[in-house]
Parts: C-alpha cells; sequence; structure tokens
C-alpha cells in the first residue's frame, strides 16, 4: 500500500514518486515538500497515461492507457490468450480448461516461479510497458521552468 506520508512527514521530503501497481497502476508525487495532485486531483492515475496509441480501449475511454496493457487484470488477460493459442496445436484438457477460466494473479505468479515461458514471456513485456511508462514520468521530473 502507500506510504503513510502526509503533513510533516511530506514537508521533510524534497520530492518523492511513488507508483502501485494492482487491480490499478497509481502514483504519488511530492514536490518541494507538496503532494501535486494536478488540476482535476487526478495527477496520480498513471494507468492512464497513453503508451499504446492504437491500442485497446480503456475503461475510461481513451486508447492504449498502461492500464489495458500492464494491470493485474491485463496480464491475467494476456496470459490466458497466449496459452489458448499456445494450446491451438494440441486440445485442451478439462483441467487445463478449468484453470484457465479461474486464473487470478495469484496463479500467474505461480506459474512464473514454475518457468512457464508463456507467463515470462508476458511479464517480460509488461515490465517494458511499465519502465517506458515510468521513464517518461521520470524525464518529465527533469524538466525545470526558465
Amino acid at each position: 500500500g502507500v506510504p503513510a506520508l502526509h503533513g510533516e512527514g511530506i514537508r521533510r521530503l524534497r520530492s518523492l514518486f511513488y507508483a502501485y501497481v494492482g487491480s490499478g497502476i497509481v502514483a504519488g508525487f511530492v514536490n518541494d515538500g507538496e503532494l501535486f495532485l494536478g488540476s482535476g486531483g487526478a495527477a496520480g492515475e498513471l494507468g492512464h497515461v497513453t503508451v499504446q496509441p492504437d491500442g485497446s480501449v480503456c475503461g475510461c475511454g481513451n486508447r492504449g492507457c498502461l492500464y489495458t496493457v500492464a494491470s493485474e487484470s491485463a496480464i491475467i488477460r494476456q496470459v490466458k490468450a497466449k496459452m489458448r493459442e499456445a494450446d491451438a496445436a494440441t486440445p485442451i484438457d478439462t483441467a487445463q480448461a478449468a484453470s484457465l477460466a479461474t486464473m487470478d494473479i495469484t496463479m500467474v505468479v505461480e506459474e512464473a516461479r514454475r518457468g512457464n515461458p508463456v507467463v515470462l514471456e508476458t511479464i517480460r513485456e509488461v515490465a517494458a510497458w511499465r519502465e517506458s511508462a515510468l521513464r517518461g514520468v521520470a524525464n518529465r521530473g527533469h524538466a525545470r521552468a526558465r
């Protein structure tokens, strides 16, 4: 969860960027000891940064938001699709089909620990999307008004 930084705790910090990925992708920004909320209070909605302009439609109405490629639900969706594709050459038995139907992030993590190549490939792809978005945030943080 988000660190309990408020009041004096935030004022002691010169700057801080905190990102959390779970069912959503959010961030917190502290600049010169002040929590930055943005004009609409949604400065931390990192999940709605466009990373894939021709990508899937997001729940917010935009296309290609980071959320659509790098959230927990996106990871599960991608793993399921790739596993179905990989299994197209061989029939899926009932147990495999049930496993895909009930797959959650805990199962994805367990498959990654087992070295499942489909899951590991998906995680590498998701890491690249997240890295791209975080680099963009970091680069904007270096910009200074003149």
